[in-house]
């Protein structure tokens, strides 16, 4: 059995694929390029492919995972040609190589956010994004299965910072992941009740990397 990793990106109109159709769409493709897929046993056998921290619909990802069992010892000759060959539009396949470290090892992810894009924001709204963020506490109600409770975002960021980009604001911020996770759409939240905006801003959000503790890329 060979364990395989893969980084790949999900890009344009992609973004819109559900976690689950993005799982049914990588079956596909592998099974479409003739990698020996590793099986469930059973009366409803599925191959092992697992995506490592799923995308938000409408979130872009430059840098993702996804794991999956070959039946045999080695990755077959060409495998990322055939698997790239097999992928509909918006996903690009980038490198697949053997699994070593385990997901539990991923701690941090970075993100893009642009907000306002085009909209010639006022001049002090990137220093007032960057105040607020400079603060000891940023509280806002977070949605969870138990109900709602409000946390202090800022226990969750490692590092933000806000700049202008095409009339707009651009924040390139590093998330924490796993255990203690937080959706970059609650740091779009303090940014809108921050600027007294009526309505949640346009917000794009790109995913452009996923960390471990050491904030390496993990692998």
């Amino acid at each position: 059995m060979f364990k395989a990793r893969m980084r790949f990106s999900k890009t344009g109109n992609a973004k819109f694929i559900s976690h689950l159709d993005t799982m049914r769409v990588f079956q596909r493709a592998f099974q479409r390029a003739g990698l020996p897929l590793r099986y469930t046993e059973g009366f409803n056998p599925h191959p092992y492919v697992s995506v490592l921290l799923p995308l938000s619909t409408s979130f872009e990802g430059l840098d993702e995972l996804v794991d999956f069992d070959l039946s045999v010892d080695f990755l077959p000759d060409g495998a990322l040609g055939l698997v790239n060959g097999a992928l509909p539009s918006g996903f690009c396949a980038h490198e697949i190589y053997e699994a070593a470290a385990k997901p539990g090892e991923i701690a941090f992810v970075s993100y893009k956010i642009l907000l306002f894009p085009g909209e010639n924001v006022a001049p002090d709204a990137i220093e007032r994004v960057n105040a607020l963020f400079e603060r000891d506490s940023v509280t806002v109600t977070k949605r969870t299965k138990n109900g709602e409770s409000d946390i202090n975002i800022i226990d969750y960021i490692h590092e933000i910072r806000a700049l202008s980009e095409n009339g707009g604001i651009r924040m390139d911020t590093t998330l924490c992941a796993g255990n203690k996770s937080l959706n970059p759409e609650y740091v779009v939240k303090a940014v809108e009740r921050e600027l007294c905006l009526k309505s949640p801003p346009d917000a794009l959000y790109t995913r452009t990397s996923i960390l471990n503790g050491c904030l390496e890329k993990f692998r």
